[in-house]
């Protein structure tokens, strides 16, 4: 009976051998290369710039880190850009003591900034100013005739998204 048990042993092992084994699925994993401009930042513990300005107040004048996407940026020198802030909404973003500029070409690319968000009334004479920066039209210049408060993020460091690269885990 024991010779019985054996060879039902070594037929089970044979068998179990010869079954393919599952093996996991390989997943892959999207992983963004940016450029660095101004200070030094991480994209760790970035906040959507959506869900800062759902109750901006709350962040006044406080240091903060986002993530959005560049919807415009200043043709002359990049010296300031505009982010989706969702809802059709966008901000201005301007670079702390004028410091650093971003290139002129990043329209789309995703960005994580870290810096403060402040509410500013804009003069007429600065809106136009900004509006012959962005190539607006002469009309679309003239057409501003009243000063705009509106909030704004003044960015000590900015981080802009460059490729993607898939890596397997």
């Amino acid at each position: 009976m024991s010779k019985v048990w054996i060879l039902l042993g070594i037929v089970g092992l044979l068998v179990s051998g010869c079954q393919k084994t599952a093996q996991e699925p390989k997943t892959h994993d999207k992983q963004v290369t940016y450029d660095t401009f101004g200070a030094a930042i991480t994209e760790e513990h970035a906040l959507p710039l959506s869900e800062i300005m759902a109750q901006p107040e709350a962040y006044i004048d406080k240091p903060v880190k986002v993530k959005a996407k560049v919807v415009d940026v200043c043709q002359m020198k990049g010296c300031w850009m505009a982010l989706d802030a969702g809802e059709g909404r966008t901000i201005r973003v301007t670079f702390k003591d004028y410091g650093f500029f971003v290139p002129k070409d990043i329209h789309g690319r995703e960005v994580v900034l870290q810096g403060t968000l402040v509410k500013k009334t804009m003069s007429v004479e600065e809106l136009r100013h900004l509006a012959e920066d962005a190539g607006k039209s002469e009309e679309e210049i003239e057409a501003i005739q009243e000063p705009e408060t509106q909030w704004e993020f003044v960015a000590e460091g900015v981080l802009i998204a460059q490729q993607h690269t898939e890596t397997r885990t």
